[in-house]
């Protein structure tokens, strides 16, 4: 599909963790700057704040992709910030509503469908965080070298003109507490999104891009994140919604 420039009502992304110098921040850029929108949820993470004193994590592309969103500020587009566990500096400016900015825990998307979706960043549902596990730290650190080894790959294979299995998703594929864990949060956001009223929800945190329609109607989506997946979620100018893999679109453009 040929995506030199789109008009959604939507856009929603999460986890780009920017400043942590191995991120998808170039394809962020181009996504940005091909699609206009409406509405921006930045659904947690966007930037990583422990790198954020260390000039040197921050690569050019990322400095790019930060400048892309604050401009967006300057527009007439409705953001909406949900902070993640990554974002303790925003903590504090939970409640604010300034124009067309607005900052909180948590937002109910009226979609153009008529139904309510439920925005949050998520890491309310993941055990691992709520249940303080020891081996939370070591187990991040782990998957952001897994991240930049799984780069490297890609760009060693494509200049050969080959492709290879992701690093991450073999560890994935073999690790049955992944699998455990991603859907005990699934479950935990479908039964939240239920118990508020609502029809759906969107939200981000388990790095797992996810568009899926439950039997009764209910919508769980997860917009991924742009550290593994490069991937968002769109709502279009006809209320439907989609789940982006930009990579994949990209590469279908060239």
């Amino acid at each position: 599909m040929l995506w030199t420039k789109r008009r959604v009502r939507s856009i929603f992304i999460s986890d780009c963790h920017l400043g942590l110098g191995k991120t998808h921040a170039s394809e962020l850029v181009e996504f940005l700057k091909r699609t206009e929108c409406e509405w921006l949820y930045l659904v947690g993470d966007i930037v990583d704040p422990v790198h954020c004193s260390d000039p040197e994590a921050w690569e050019q592309d990322e400095s790019y992709a930060f400048r892309a969103i604050t401009a967006l500020a300057e527009t007439d587009i409705k953001i909406r910030i949900t902070p993640g566990n990554h974002d303790e500096h925003l903590q504090n400016a939970v409640g604010i509503h300034e124009g067309t900015l607005a900052i909180d825990k948590a937002f109910v998307h009226a979609g153009l469908d008529g139904k309510k979706y439920l925005v949050i960043h998520g890491d309310q549902f993941d055990d691992e965080l709520t249940q303080a596990d020891p081996f939370y730290g070591w187990k991040s650190r782990v998957y952001t070298a897994a991240c930049e080894l799984d780069r490297k790959q890609a760009n060693y294979l494509a200049e050969l003109g080959a492709k290879g299995e992701s690093l991450i998703k073999k560890i994935k594929n073999l690790s049955g507490v992944v699998q455990r864990r991603k859907d005990a949060f699934i479950q935990q956001a479908i039964e939240t999104g239920r118990s508020l009223g609502c029809d759906g929800v969107i939200c981000g945190h388990i790095h797992a891009p996810a568009l899926e329609v439950e039997e009764d109607g209910f919508a769980y989506m997860n917009c991924g994140d742009w550290l593994e997946h490069a991937s968002a979620i769109i709502e279009d100018e006809h209320g439907q919604f989609e789940l982006v893999h930009w990579n994949r679109v990209f590469a279908e453009d060239l």
